[in-house]
């Protein structure tokens, strides 16, 4: 995925497939629940200019308070732990989205345009906490893409895009107050054509980002891209082959990458993949404030010598998959967090990760439905240092287990998930950890109407009001209730029924 998307999707790429703006409707919801939070949402979708176009607006406000349990001394066995307040978490955000759609002859335009305005509570760790830390952002966004489809069999797709960040910064963690404006653009062009057996794939991608704070800051982007698939068997054995070059500010680096995929009978399926993977440090990373998260403008670029292989099973009702993986890196970006100031990213000069991912999803009746995902993570430091060396990566915990089960007829939806996460430390010496957690969160969706659709919802998260935080002291919420009501309606299926 790396070398379609770019340096930045060397751990792969989610693909969200919003609904098509098409048709009439309009659809809104209302959810209101836990820590004062209110959140709104409407919008409406209809056929404009021989086109479709859809406007959304939101909004969401929640003061963010709760109290928690913390041991400030854990070094003392059986010490009480103090109750305390989690305050200055608050948060307020609204913004809207514009989208058009429309088909000129062999090609397809699809622009958006989006703004939100946020502001947010720095809350900080629990060791060093701020009821003062602030931050507001404004941000624009704009974007442009063509799909055309040639009678000889090519498919050419471009996109440009901007986007325009304000961000002022105040309170004790800044010393005051700091403003920043992060501007950027760039435009890409992807052709692929299906040439006898081979897939070819060519891209060309470029873009600048901009920084004007107390230091300005400017750098070009530039990248290159060529694949090709080789299909043997009627596509049931796939071999792969990409090679892609990119300069970033004053960074080059170079990915090549080959894999393999083979179709088997009775639904099974054998994939592997080799290759080095290369990315330079992201503008964000070297010189834009990200809230609790500072720059580092000292960073190298991050390599890495790459192999995965898998099998895969796929039936009407189930399918499973397991896959190992293992990564030997130089330079690795990664985060550190030393109290009590801000977290912000380091190289480590050489690692290693490998690991297990499983996945498998059930679904033996039309009202019944049951996933579960599985990961084994070992790193290592192995930096020649004694203090660092074969200890484990910060905030990369060993093993991870997300499960959900929801069943229930379309009218009565019940769900329930399971999210576990062992212990992992914090820091690369390897003394300070968060411990191991498992949260359940519980939901049911009535939806007594279809035409118009009409549902409300009950969220209970955190059912067994598990005490545990993230990092190094940043407490998560307690036992949470939500409720939401929603509705959509469109016209063409009003006669539809019930």
């Amino acid at each position: 995925a790396s070398a379609r998307y770019g340096p930045g999707a060397m751990g792969g790429v989610v693909n969200l497939v919003t609904r098509s703006p098409g048709g009439q409707r309009l659809f809104g919801d209302v959810t209101l629940g836990s820590f004062a939070t209110a959140q709104v949402s409407a919008g409406a979708a209809t056929p404009l200019l021989g086109g479709d176009a859809l406007v959304l607006l939101h909004g969401l406000h929640s003061e963010g308070t709760f109290d928690f349990l913390f041991d400030d001394k854990p070094a003392l066995p059986g010490n009480p732990p103090l109750r305390l307040r989690r305050v200055n978490n608050g948060a307020a955000l609204g913004g809207g989205l514009l989208r058009y759609r429309r088909a000129l002859g062999a090609t397809r335009l699809d622009v958006l345009a989006e703004g939100t305005f946020e502001q947010r509570g720095l809350a900080g760790p629990v060791q060093n906490p701020s009821s003062s830390a602030w931050q507001r952002t404004a941000r624009g966004t704009f974007a442009g893409r063509t799909q055309t489809g040639f009678e000889a069999g090519g498919t050419l797709s471009t996109l440009a895009w901007g986007r325009l960040d304000d961000t002022a910064l105040s309170g004790s963690y800044f010393g005051g107050a700091y403003r920043q404006l992060e501007a950027s653009a760039g435009a890409e062009a992807v052709y692929t054509h299906l040439l006898g057996r081979h897939g070819l794939t060519g891209l060309l991608t470029g873009g600048v980002d901009a920084l004007f704070a107390a230091e300005r800051h400017t750098w070009g982007r530039l990248g290159a891209m060529l694949a090709d698939d080789v299909l043997f068997f009627d596509g049931a054995w796939v071999v792969s082959g990409s090679v892609r070059l990119d300069l970033a500010g004053p960074f080059v680096v170079f990915s090549p990458k080959l894999g393999t995929q083979v179709e088997l009978p009775l639904g099974f399926s054998l994939r592997a993949n080799v290759g080095q993977a290369s990315r330079p440090p992201g503008f964000q990373e070297m010189y834009v404030v990200q809230g609790t998260l500072l720059p580092n403008a000292t960073l190298r670029p991050e390599r890495a010598l790459t192999a995965d292989v898998g099998a895969a099973w796929t039936h009407a009702r189930a399918r499973l998959s397991v896959a190992g993986f293992a990564s030997l890196y130089e330079d690795l970006i990664t985060y550190e967090y030393y109290p009590p100031n801000l977290a912000r990213p380091y190289n480590f000069s050489a690692a290693s990760v490998a690991g297990l991912e499983a996945e498998a999803s059930l679904r033996p009746w039309p009202w019944l439905e049951a996933s579960a995902s599985y990961t084994f993570t070992h790193s290592e430091n192995l930096r020649d240092d004694p203090r660092y060396y074969r200890k484990p990566l910060p905030f990369r915990p060993a093993h991870r287990l997300h499960a959900r089960l929801s069943g229930g007829p379309w009218f009565l939806k019940a769900r329930a998930e399971l999210l576990f996460q062992s212990a992992q430390f914090t820091n690369r010496t390897a003394t300070l950890f968060v411990p191991e957690r498992a949260l359940v969160n519980l939901g049911v969706t009535v939806t007594p109407w279809r035409h118009p659709r009409v549902w409300l919802a009950a969220e209970l998260k955190n059912l067994l009001d598990v005490q545990t935080w993230d990092y190094d002291g940043y407490p998560l919420p307690p036992r949470a209730f939500f409720v939401t009501w929603g509705f959509s309606w469109e016209p063409q299926l009003q006669g539809a029924g019930r």
